[in-house]
């Protein structure tokens, strides 16, 4: 380079500032990256923003610590809330309806009952549908996947067994009810109970 050095006019500039394009000396030349020279201004500079970029990143990151453990505090707020509205409630339903242990046995029989009963008349649809009964009752499930094949009172599944042209189906074996509905080759059984509906 024929330039002299901006700061140092009777010095022979050897680079030029990447940033200011200023002609640079040995001796002003701050800060080299790689084939990039920079002046002690410029380099000042860079910092000067690199670090204000630096506090702004942890600016950003504090605020979103502090909305994070803001909503996990009212997150935990609504989750008490909601605990304790629901202890609540169901002291006033425990103390205003008052349901004997009879009563429950009852309303638990009769759920069950209706779930029994409603898998043999599927267990006739699938036939109408498919011209036989299942093998098993997994076959009906694949089918009517929104069928219910558990007793609530066991918790165990009811028994179903093909039989010929009919089937068997029984409540559990642990259960209280001894129930059995046996379906023979017309179906007269469950013709009968939805005619009656």
């Amino acid at each position: 380079m024929n330039e002299m050095c901006k700061y140092h006019p009777g010095r022979k500039a050897v680079v030029r500032c990447y940033r200011c394009n200023a002609p640079l000396c040995r001796e002003c030349i701050a800060y080299q990256d790689g084939d990039k020279y920079y002046c002690k201004k410029c380099f000042d500079y860079i910092l000067k923003q690199e670090y204000k970029r630096e506090i702004d990143e942890i600016k950003r990151e504090t605020r979103r610590k502090q909305l994070l453990a803001l909503l996990v505090i009212i997150g935990l707020l609504l989750i008490t809330l909601e605990i304790y509205s629901i202890n609540k409630n169901k002291a006033y339903l425990q103390k205003t309806y008052r349901i004997s242990p009879k009563d429950l046995v009852i309303k638990q029989n009769i759920k069950s009952l209706v779930k029994y009963i409603t898998l043999g008349e599927n267990l006739v649809k699938y036939k109408e549908k498919y011209g036989k009964y299942p093998n098993k009752l997994y076959e009906l499930i694949l089918k009517y996947p929104k069928i219910d094949t558990i007793d609530i009172i066991t918790n165990e599944g009811f028994m179903y067994e093909k039989k010929g042209d009919g089937f068997v189906l029984s409540m559990p074996e642990n259960g209280s009810r001894k129930e059995k509905i046996r379906v023979t080759r017309d179906n007269r059984y469950f013709e009968n109970l939805k005619n009656n509906r």
